[in-house]
C-alpha cells in the first residue's frame, strides 16, 4: 500500500517545497504612511550579504532589510560587533549568535546582524571581530561593505 502512495506523496512534498520558495523569495508589503499621510504599500527587499561579499558595493531601496552572516566562534572570546555605521542611513534591527546543534564543545556558529535601510544615499557598514575587553588592539578580522540606497 505504502508503495502504491509514494508517487502522490512525493508530489505533495514537491508542491510544497515549491511553495515555501516561492514564500521565501516573495518580497514582504508593508503599509506605510507618505508625507500627506496617506496609507500606501511598499515592497521590502531583503538582501543576505556573506564574508565572501566583504568590499563589496550593493544597490538596496530605502526600508529594505540588509542580513550579515558571519562566522563566529565566542569561546574563543572573539565576537562581531559595528565599528562604523552610518545610523542616519542604516538601523540596526538585531543581532543574534547561532549555534548548529551539531556543534561540539567550543565549537564556532555564525553571528546574524539584521539592518534595515532607512534613507536615501551612500551608506558604509564596517564590522570587527574582536575581543571587546582588550580594545581595538584584539581586532582579529574587519568586514565593511557599502550600500547605495535608492528610494
Amino acid at each position: 500500500m505504502f508503495f502504491m502512495l509514494m508517487p502522490i506523496i512525493l508530489a505533495l512534498v514537491l508542491e510544497f517545497n515549491q511553495g515555501v520558495m516561492n514564500y521565501l523569495n516573495t518580497p514582504t508589503v508593508l503599509l506605510v504612511t507618505n508625507d500627506s499621510n496617506c496609507i500606501e504599500s511598499k515592497t521590502v527587499s531583503q538582501l543576505t550579504i556573506t564574508q565572501t561579499d566583504q568590499g563589496k558595493i550593493f544597490t538596496v531601496r530605502s526600508g529594505d532589510i540588509i542580513i550579515i552572516n558571519l562566522a563566529e566562534n565566542p569561546t574563543t572570546g572573539y565576537e562581531w560587533a559595528i565599528d562604523k555605521i552610518d545610523s542616519n542611513a542604516i538601523e540596526l534591527q538585531s543581532s543574534e549568535f547561532f549555534l548548529p546543534e551539531n556543534a561540539g564543545i567550543g565549537g564556532g556558529g555564525e553571528r546574524i546582524f539584521t539592518f534595515r535601510t532607512k534613507a536615501k544615499g551612500i551608506a558604509r557598514l564596517q564590522l570587527k571581530e574582536w575581543r571587546p575587553w582588550e580594545s581595538d588592539r584584539s581586532i582579529v578580522q574587519r568586514f565593511d561593505v557599502t550600500f547605495q540606497i535608492k528610494d
